[in-house]
């Protein structure tokens, strides 16, 4: 099963929490750090979270205004550690009726300093607490009113944090009828008040009384097709909503909930049309008669080991199952259902998974919503996965469904269109910049940068602009650009104070590929997301850096509480499935338990960003794909990192790319090829191309009279077992070819790479290979080799039948970049006609320019027999 980037911390909670207890035994505490209590004391842990109003405990006792003040003065990650560690309770008795302003003004910091941290599941808590601030509002209340004429800066402030944590409580809908009392207050008061103490308060128009971050899954509703994808409200509050940030926000944020559901809901409407039903099967993409389980030792057992997904892999073949297991990754989305007419709905998030698990057919889910079914567990069921990968889907959603838009990153240049960009805020006027310990300027580079006249153009206008789009098509040394911008960058990350480096990537091999060459220059890198395989830059890996006895010991309690929590929640929730009735009163309790441990899993996954704060901070470089950063916008915020580059920007999302930038971004450089990922109106494949001077240096292919070729047939195509589509012919000739390259020619294993756009030819071709080559050639999917080179590529087209039907090989970006990843020669074999009397748009001006260059044949122009 694929890995997620969190695999590591839940693979290592028991080995965290063991040597937690061992180290407490040995560690002295600062006086201001309290003793971390053994696991076993779970009965005092369980009277600490019994007051709803309180995420930890019963206290009364008021914080001195030294200690507030003090607290203030802490970063605001190590103040959210010390409040919730604490044993008084931030949000009991803090403020009382007639308290000074200076008092009330701290206490308004703290909670604004916690509140704008927007700390996944912990936020909610804080913004419930100061709904229900009586006394504080009550005080509040006073304040505007007595301020309405004349307004001090002191009392400006406060009424301002103020107004801004209303707004974010009625986001979350959360926000009390005491707070909507003061929201009208603002209202009435507000021309009397400055622009800038007002500002926002057209926000609170519209109805959010409803979770809107839970709007992206879907309900058995929407995939039935009774109810739009989109909320009902969302229309008329966008119509009602002037501030252009909002609008903009709302608006991604709908595009994304129709980008993920559609394919859903048009998946669901074929199934219950019966279409296709038994292929669908046999592809593994729909499954009968599989079960959710409670892993009977739940009590006892880790967080992601409750519940199992019982799967029948007996019913499909071999090599079906362990695709469909290699495409399961942890936020997958599973639907389960006891019938195709659909009359109920389980909708469940998967988790890591032990080997040993898998090995029993048994996958770690996590139940997130269900409609119209009680008791879920022991029953056979049907299940398929939502077509989309849903985990990027959800973390950008919950982002844009909560964040703040008042210091919106780039607001100029993504909502207001401004076309005059600035420099970055940080190159100050007069900073002095250098490279390998000399200085330089920007109208003078220095030379060990290496760079063509193209490359120093676009280095000069990505470091003196603060939003810049780098386009070049492959082969132009954008990677080369990319890394040396970045080093760069890194030389000069302290005089700029810039923090760490974030770099963004589409693809793991693109990572990776990017790393390797960025090592040479430092080695302060953290990679995080699915485990590299490459040794050059495995010592990178998150997961190799945990060290749990260097974390604070305020943080180690927290997460051993919120595990507690979990564990109590969960079993609560076990408790009401077992003793389900049948009743609405029963199934609306099981509903509130659930979403209750979920909110408590939320507050986990943001104590994951917490311990892997303390870890980057001190890195000169982030790296990780765009799938993994999704859920990294917290800690971008936490870093106060101020300058982002994405790589193979154009196959980004711009929701997602949204969602990595945080207030403190002041520097985004966009890196990419736009013919190459996204969909786009067709012209032709880069008209006005010329190649660098550097391409014409590569020597011809030894033993070949043509380094471009293509091989013409009509050799038919075939489904495979797996339903997937192969050409023998064309996996005989490459792997012919191949054996030619490497024994003949004298080139090495590593200088060739097969591509072909189907994985069940990327399978037939490694079974034509020598078995000795089948390690140490790599054969891969067109899809999987974006953003990379090889030297020599031979590509199987495979399409070749008489219905004309051609798949891929229509979309003009798979072509573009099937035909672009060779540095030295490009082989090709597939059948021509059928390709340029599909689609001649695409491929009949390819087939003009071989026929000029004489390129086109029915064998591959070698100098001596094959």
């Amino acid at each position: 099963m694929s890995s997620s980037d969190d695999d590591w911390f839940d693979q290592d909670e028991n080995d965290l929490l063991q040597g937690l207890e061992k180290s407490l035994k040995s560690l002295e505490l600062q006086k201001n750090e309290e003793y971390i209590e053994s696991p076993s004391s779970e009965g005092k842990y369980h009277r600490m979270v019994k007051q709803p109003s309180s995420f930890l405990r019963e206290r009364t006792s008021q914080f001195s205004l030294t200690e507030l003040t003090n607290a203030l003065k802490m970063p605001a990650i190590d103040m959210f550690l010390y409040f919730l560690s604490e044993e008084r309770d931030l949000f009991v008795n803090q403020v009382l009726a007639n308290d000074s302003v200076k008092r009330v003004g701290l206490f308004v910091d703290v909670l604004w300093s916690l509140c704008e941290l927007e700390l996944g599941g912990f936020d909610e808590i804080f913004l419930s607490a100061f709904s229900r601030q009586t006394a504080l509002l009550d005080t509040i209340k006073n304040l505007l009113q007595a301020k309405a004429s004349v307004c001090d800066a002191e009392s400006a402030l406060i009424l301002s944090r103020v107004k801004w944590m209303l707004l974010r409580a009625h986001k979350h809908g959360l926000l009390s009828r005491q707070g909507y009392e003061l929201v009208e207050l603002y209202k009435k008061l507000a021309p009397s008040f400055k622009s800038d103490m007002i500002d926002g308060l057209e926000a609170f128009t519209g109805n959010f009384s409803h979770n809107v971050k839970g709007l992206i899954y879907p309900t058995l509703d929407t995939l039935l097709g009774k109810e739009a994808t989109k909320a009902s409200n969302e229309e008329e509050n966008e119509r009602l909503v002037s501030d252009k940030v909002v609008q903009y926000v709302n608006t991604l944020r709908n595009l994304l909930r129709e980008d993920f559901l559609a394919p859903l809901v048009e998946f669901v409407q074929q199934l219950r049309s019966g279409t296709d039903v038994d292929e669908l099967k046999q592809q593994g993409l729909l499954w009968s008669d599989v079960h959710l389980t409670l892993n009977p030792q739940f009590a006892n057992a880790q967080r992601h080991s409750l519940v199992f997904l019982k799967v029948q892999s007996t019913k499909v073949s071999k090599n079906v199952y362990k695709a469909w297991l290699n495409s399961i990754k942890s936020g997958t989305l599973l639907c389960l259902t006891t019938s195709l007419a659909f009359d109920d709905l389980i909708l469940a998030s998967v988790g890591y998974t032990e080997p040993e698990k898998l090995k029993e057919d048994c996958l770690s889910v996590q139940i997130v919503k269900q409609y119209n079914i009680g008791n879920a567990y022991n029953r056979p069921l049907i299940m398929f996965q939502a077509p989309v990968f849903f985990e990027p889907y959800l973390r950008v959603h919950n982002y844009l469904s909560t964040c703040s838009t008042e210091k919106f990153s780039m607001r100029r240049y993504i909502v207001d269109g401004q076309m005059e960009i600035r420099p970055p805020a940080y190159m100050k006027p007069g900073v002095q910049l250098s490279f390998n310990k000399k200085p330089f300027t920007l109208d003078k580079l220095p030379e060990d940068l290496h760079l063509n006249e193209s490359q120093k153009t676009a280095f000069k206008e990505a470091l003196s602009r603060e939003f810049s789009i780098i386009q070049g098509p492959p082969g132009t040394g954008k990677t080369h650009l990319s890394v040396q911008l970045v080093n760069s960058l890194i030389q000069n990350a302290k005089a700029l104070g810039t923090g760490p480096i974030i770099v963004l990537t589409y693809t793991n091999n693109s990572l990776d590929k990017f790393l390797v060459k960025i090592s040479r220059y430092t080695q302060e890198i953290l990679r995080f997301g699915s485990q590299s395989r490459d040794p050059q830059i495995s010592k990178f890996n998150l997961r190799t850096m945990i060290k749990p006895e260097l974390l604070p010991p305020r943080l180690k309690r927290i997460w051993w509480l919120v595990n507690c929590e979990h564990k109590k929640e969960f079993q609560n929730l076990q408790g009401l499935y077992a003793n389900f009735d049948g009743s609405e009163e029963s199934y609306q309790d099981i509903l509130a338990a659930q979403e209750k441990l979920n909110q408590v899993a939320e507050r986990i996954e943001t104590l994951r960003m917490v311990f892997q704060f303390f870890i980057a901070r001190d890195k000169d470089l982030l790296a990780m794909t765009t799938t993994c950063a999704a859920r990294h916008n917290f800690l971008f915020r936490l870093l106060q990192s101020k300058c982002v580059l994405f790589e193979e920007a154009a196959e980004i999302q711009e929701a997602h790319i949204v969602a990595c930038l945080t207030p403190h971004t002041e520097h985004v450089i966009l890196v990419g090829d736009h013919m190459q990922l996204r969909t786009f109106q067709w012209q032709h494949i880069y008209d006005e191309l010329l190649c660098s001077e550097s391409v014409k240096e590569y020597a011809d292919i030894r033993l070949m009279s043509k380094n471009l070729y293509f091989v013409q047939h009509n050799q038919p195509e075939h489904r495979n077992s797996d339903m997937s589509v192969e050409n023998l012919y064309e996996a005989g000739v490459l792997a012919k070819l191949t054996e030619f390259l490497i024994q003949k020619a004298q080139y090495k294993h590593s200088d060739i790479v097969i591509l072909s756009p189907y994985n069940g030819q990327i399978e037939c071709i490694k079974k034509a290979l020598p078995q000795n080559y089948r390690s140490t050639v790599q054969v891969a999917s067109v899809d999987s080799f974006q953003g990379l080179e090889a030297n020599i590529v031979l590509l199987s087209l495979v399409r070749s039948n008489l219905s004309g039907r051609i798949g891929f090989l229509h979309q003009a970006n798979r072509v573009c970049v099937a035909l672009s990843r060779a540095r030295w020669a490009l082989y090709i074999v597939g059948n021509m006609t059928i390709l340029e009397d599909s689609f001649p748009k695409i491929w009949s001006p390819i087939v003009k320019r071989l026929k000029e260059n004489n390129a086109i044949g029915e064998a591959f122009p070698t100098i001596i027999s094959t």
